[in-house]
């Protein structure tokens, strides 16, 4: 049955809201951060930190990969909706299926395992997320570019869970209560998708054909359980060769990179169901003018983050989780240029490789990416640990992002932009030089991150203006559009 649907959200808005989204996901525990450091130092952040990495592994095989099949399945169904209860009824059984086996599984190893056993309330309480991911439905949501039902919910349960950080984490003791407080901020979300989904979908339990999402799934499962592990088995190994101390100076450096370059990918991610639409439909320019106003539009991000995290590493360190902390500086320095490297890596690989239903390709990349970087820490870890860790993680994203341009740029052939991104050189070198001289002459710390970022990024916009690199030339139409439309309704 067809029903008129609901007009077309704006690309622009989608993008807009799943950024907050993805930065309040990662942002809210950055900020904690520099609250838990203080508070519970290295050893008892690493000891949460590496339960939190050990449930994710079941986490991932009990997702099946559906985060991002669903989400395509979900836009493909577009406007039907005897489809779009029959695809989600399917998947939400699949989840519930695989989530049920995983969390026993999970049980089953904290239990027997000596060195999580000694630990057991720890590992039940990261494990809750875990046994609720059989409400997980974020795939339906993003599916229907409900950016702003995502990003409002996420920020009211996020706003609950650093206030009860601040009211109940006290001293190193209380580290179990920091994992219970992140895991019941994470599956509320779940509670109040499924709450909410009678707005939307409907169950159905009559001719289901499961097995028709099997072949997708696996190929989509293999993948994701590949990346998670070359994303997380950095830490892993540096739990097994190293010290729990080094675990939390690497956690808190990978956790903010990885705040930046979310950015990027959310803007990325918030065009995969219109992407996937134009693709079923044929609307080949349509699809290739998205794309490049996409790639330029991460690029105006990535490129001067990168530069500003390694001119301001110590001071982002210092003020963020104190001089406990001053290995992750290292890392930091280390892991900086993945912030372009990713941001690119996923337009080409994640979303026209998916929205072109070209999943082998990721998992080709996936697990060349998995192999090179358990390889490379295992090498590396042993002998200069969170360095080894932080350069290995650096090579492997290397190899997937050539893999990833390898197969997608078949779909995107265009002109590539070069005068878009030659602003974007100019404007990062012109901030290095400002951010320098301030660098050099404030010596107060804080005041100093605090004005060498804002001035640092005026300049580098101001500088990309003058030069009318198209994107914020747009941003800026828009802008004097919206402004007019005030003044006429004033």
């Amino acid at each position: 049955m067809e029903y008129k649907g609901k007009k077309k959200k704006s690309i622009a808005k989608n993008a807009v809201f799943n950024v907050t989204y993805k930065l309040l996901n990662i942002l809210f525990p950055l900020l904690t951060s520099a609250y838990l450091s203080r508070i519970l130092g290295p050893v008892y952040l690493g000891k949460v930190s590496y339960a939190q990495n050990i449930m994710s592994y079941f986490l991932v095989i009990a997702s099946l990969g559906i985060g991002t099949y669903g989400m395509r399945e979900i836009a493909k169904a577009e406007n039907n909706i005897n489809n779009k209860n029959k695809i989600f009824s399917e998947l939400f059984l699949l989840n519930l299926i695989s989530s049920a086996i995983c969390g026993i599984l999970y049980t089953a190893a904290i239990s027997m395992v000596g060195r999580f056993h000694a630990d057991i309330w720890l590992y039940l309480c990261t494990g809750l997320t875990l046994y609720m991911n059989i409400f997980n439905v974020d795939w339906f949501y993003t599916g229907q570019e409900e950016y702003a039902y995502i990003t409002i919910r996420s920020f009211i349960i996020k706003l609950f869970s650093i206030i009860s950080i601040f009211l109940f984490v006290k001293d190193q003791s209380d580290y179990i209560i920091y994992a219970l407080i992140t895991s019941l901020a994470t599956t509320s979300n779940y509670v109040l998708n499924v709450i909410n989904l009678r707005k939307h979908v409907r169950f159905r339990f009559d001719a289901l054909k499961i097995k028709r999402h099997i072949n997708s799934i696996l190929i989509l499962l293999a993948t994701i359980f590949a990346t998670d592990l070359y994303n997380q088995v950095d830490v892993t190994m540096l739990g097994i060769f190293r010290s729990e101390a080094e675990v939390g100076y690497y956690s808190n450096g990978i956790k903010l990179i990885r705040v930046i370059y979310s950015i990027t990918i959310a803007i990325s991610a918030s065009i995969i169901p219109r992407m996937s639409q134009y693709y079923k439909n044929g609307k080949l320019k349509e699809y290739k003018i998205l794309f490049w106003k996409t790639m330029d539009t991460v690029l105006i991000l990535a490129i001067p983050a990168t530069v500003g995290l390694l001119l301001l590493s110590e001071q982002i360190v210092f003020t963020l989780f104190g001089s406990r902390f001053a290995p992750t500086v290292t890392v930091i320095n280390t892991l900086s240029i993945m912030v372009v490297v990713i941001t690119i890596s996923y337009l080409t690989g994640s979303v026209v490789l998916t929205s072109t239903n070209n999943e082998k390709y990721l998992l080709v990349a996936t697990v060349s990416g998995c192999l090179v970087n358990i390889c490379l820490n295992a090498l590396f870890i042993p002998k200069i640990g969170i360095t080894g860790a932080a350069l290995a993680s650096v090579i492997a994203e290397f190899t997937v992002a050539v893999i990833h341009i390898r197969f997608g740029c078949q779909y995107i052939k265009a002109k590539i932009p070069f005068k878009n991104i030659s602003t974007i050189l100019v404007g990062s070198a012109v901030m290095v030089i400002c951010v320098l001289i301030l660098r050099s002459t404030i010596q107060i710390e804080h005041v100093n991150l605090i004005l060498c970022m804002a001035t640092g990024l005026i300049i580098y916009f101001v500088i990309i203006f003058l030069m009318k690199n198209e994107i914020v030339m747009i941003c800026v139409a828009k802008a004097e559009e919206i402004v007019r439309k005030s003044n006429l309704l004033i």
